[in-house]
């Protein structure tokens, strides 16, 4: 049995049409997924900011406490060199 040209061309439609369905599913699909990773994208960018930040914040006060404790060092230094002094200079004056 030998199609007419009518038929084909009413085959040929349903297949576009079919064709075109799927294809607007799936373009509706791709979007929603690439609209979900563009918000991944964004909020993980946000906390890595975030991160960084805190990160750079806690190397600053890391590095002030370094300071200070390098600071406090010296004057300990210094205070038992004074408190060395002292003590020599009490014995010579227990011991003369």
């Amino acid at each position: 049995m030998e199609k007419t040209d009518r038929q084909i061309l009413d085959a040929i439609l349903q297949l576009v049409t079919v064709n075109t369905t799927e294809l607007t599913s799936f373009r509706s699909e791709f979007n929603e997924f690439k609209a979900e990773m563009n918000e991944f994208r964004n909020k993980t960018d946000k906390r890595l900011g975030n991160l960084e930040t805190n990160a750079r914040q806690s190397n600053q006060k890391l590095g002030n406490i370094e300071k200070q404790m390098v600071a406090i060092g010296y004057e300990l230094k210094d205070d038992v060199k004074q408190l060395k002094t002292r003590v020599s200079a009490l014995e010579s004056e227990v011991f003369s």
